[in-house]
């Protein structure tokens, strides 16, 4: 009975449950896939130790399909595409919300109440921690992915050196597998206003990737991603469950050059857009929970420091402004009896 009274009154929070799970099969995925896309690369250096290239090959592709079952047994959510909005005439996925038309006041007879469609920004508290993956295989490994204190609400700053050895090893036993993965990930707990009426909730926010980066060895990639989890009536004891994958802003293989990133340091940028709507009772108050995280796959003998010039970072923002979730609500007709 004295847990039943506590819970009743315990500040509502994000639950992760399943995420970092989830989120290592899909970033093992990932390794995977974007391997077997550039496998002309690594079928040269195998062909340098006197591996068969074809046989490797196959590897990856059992590999791949092994994570791709283990991935469908954990599938919840689903991807999250922005088109899926366009059913409703107050929607256009294209635009802000807060330049799309909204309903105009409406007296409904049968619930004695104004009924009117609402556009604004909602502000976004700091990030507090989630969870924190640190690598290990059957190399050596070191270094963690680290909060830095200090960033504005609704963004994070991290670094990290992260290290998978050996130092040396015989040509032979070389291996361009990335099989070790480092995770850290951030919490959010977004409530919006509640609605006069039963109303379709649409909420828009932009997330924004920077990773910074010294890299030295074989193969690696650097990851970010947005997660979210949604409730019609936020109330004390209740946490909000985080199983919708809204995207990966960053998907960057550090062996491949771009414009401000050489193939050995620099940095590189990423972003989605994530746009979803949902339905909220009248008078209830809704929320978003949402996790960003950072991802660091690496293979032996690799090296990466998440820092040039400054660290890297993740940010989450809407109408260009960091900390701020964009939102609109659209009053849904009354039943008659």
């Amino acid at each position: 009975m004295k847990q039943k009274e506590n819970d009743s009154q315990r500040v509502p929070d994000v639950d992760v449950r399943d995420l970092k799970k989830r989120k290592l099969l899909e970033a093992q995925l990932l390794s995977l896939e974007a391997q077997m896309r550039n496998f002309g690369r690594i079928r040269d250096r195998l062909g340098g130790s006197g591996k068969d290239g074809t046989a490797y090959y196959g590897k990856l592709q059992a590999r791949r399909d092994e994570v791709s079952k283990a991935l469908k047994k954990l599938a919840c959510g689903g991807p999250l595409p922005i088109a899926s909005l366009a059913n409703s005439p107050f929607q256009r996925p294209d635009q802000p919300l807060l330049t799309q038309p909204i309903a105009p006041a409406r007296f409904i007879r049968e619930l004695g109440v104004f009924g009117f469609g609402t556009s604004g920004d909602v502000q976004m508290a700091p990030a507090s921690e989630g969870t924190n993956v640190v690598a290990h295989g059957t190399h050596p490994t070191s270094g963690e992915i680290t909060t830095v204190p200090g960033a504005y609400p609704g963004s994070v700053t991290y670094t990290g050196l992260l290290h998978v050895g050996p130092e040396s090893i015989p040509q032979d036993q070389f291996d361009p597998s990335i099989d070790y993965f480092w995770l850290h990930n951030w919490k959010y707990l977004v409530p919006f206003p509640p609605p006069t009426v039963e109303s379709r909730l649409t909420y828009r926010f932009d997330v924004y990737a920077r990773t910074n980066i010294f890299f030295e060895g074989s193969d690696a990639i650097a990851m970010a991603f947005v997660s979210v989890g949604e409730t019609g009536n936020l109330t004390t004891g209740s946490d909000v469950v985080v199983n919708i994958d809204a995207g990966w802003p960053l998907m960057a293989d550090l062996t491949q050059p771009t414009g401000s990133y050489n193939g050995h340091y620099g940095f590189i940028d990423g972003s989605v857009t994530v746009q979803r709507s949902f339905i909220v009772p009248g008078g209830h108050v809704p929320a978003i929970a949402m996790v960003v995280g950072a991802v660091a796959a690496l293979s032996m003998m690799t090296e990466v420091h998440l820092v040039f010039a400054d660290n890297s970072s993740i940010s989450v923002g809407s109408q260009n402004m960091t900390g701020r979730v964009s939102y609109s609500y659209e009053p849904l007709p009354v039943a008659q009896p």
